[in-house]
């Protein structure tokens, strides 16, 4: 892992904590469907940005 990988899930990290925080705040029915969006679309986020783009050759520059 680089630092654009760390970079990218310390910033995952802090969308989740922040929304967590918030839901426990102001326990609304709307506001747990909007952080089950959100939170499926960060561990979306998380799985292509650091596993697949892991396992993923970069591609090559070819002259055009």
């Amino acid at each position: 892992m680089d630092v654009r990988d760390w970079f990218i899930l310390f910033h995952l990290n802090a969308a989740g904590v922040a929304a967590t925080v918030f839901l426990f705040k102001h326990p609304e029915p709307m506001n747990f469907a909007t952080y089950a969006g959100l939170l499926g679309t960060l561990v979306g986020c998380y799985h292509f940005f650091i596993l697949k783009d892991s396992k993923t050759a970069d591609a090559a520059c070819q002259p055009s």
